[in-house]
């Protein structure tokens, strides 16, 4: 019927959209900000672990010399002497660790005696040098019930302190 001569108007809602828009804008690129400095925070930190653990795997010694000290002279403070002798010590790729140290019911053994446990004799070699040891004074003999995976035993005998003595001054100087 009557037409009405005013012209429909859409009223929209001033600068809220704008800004709501705005708004949730700067918190997305404030929260892949905030994720991406944690993902550097993080693979950063990873690599760093990774790094120190390649690095003290490098630091490890290539092998480990197991020393059984045995004393059969009559000299009371021999071992615990030569077990701190051999427990500082580093020699080429390998680490001396003492794992046994013990009395022997013989006790007038003049010469000490180097006994390998292992059928390859390279760590009883490198404990002869240690020590000034000549070679044809090692012996294999193997351990049935090697419960502490021994490489090497030293049999203590009566000239081992001076021995001792000898290398600890060598040492010092």
């Amino acid at each position: 019927m009557f037409k009405s001569n005013k012209k429909s108007v859409r009223r929209t809602k001033t600068g809220t959209t704008g800004a709501r828009k705005l708004s949730i804008r700067k918190i997305i690129d404030t929260s892949l900000i905030v994720l991406f400095v944690f993902s550097v925070v993080y693979i950063s930190n990873t690599v760093h672990k990774v790094m120190a653990t390649v690095t003290e795997i490098e630091s490890l010694p290539d092998e480990i010399i197991r020393l059984q000290l045995i004393s059969s002279c009559k000299q009371k403070d021999i071992l615990s002497k030569a077990e701190e002798f051999f427990s500082h010590k580093k020699i080429k790729e390998f680490d001396i660790m003492v794992v046994d140290v013990s009395c022997s019911e013989l006790k007038d053994i003049p010469n000490s005696i180097i006994i390998s446990r292992d059928e390859k004799l390279n760590h009883a070699d490198i404990i002869s040098e240690i020590v000034n040891f000549e070679e044809n004074v090692i012996l294999f003999r193997p351990l049935d019930n090697n419960k502490k995976f021994i490489t090497v035993t030293i049999v203590l005998g009566d000239d081992f302190e001076n021995m001792l003595d000898n290398l600890i001054l060598e040492e010092e100087n």
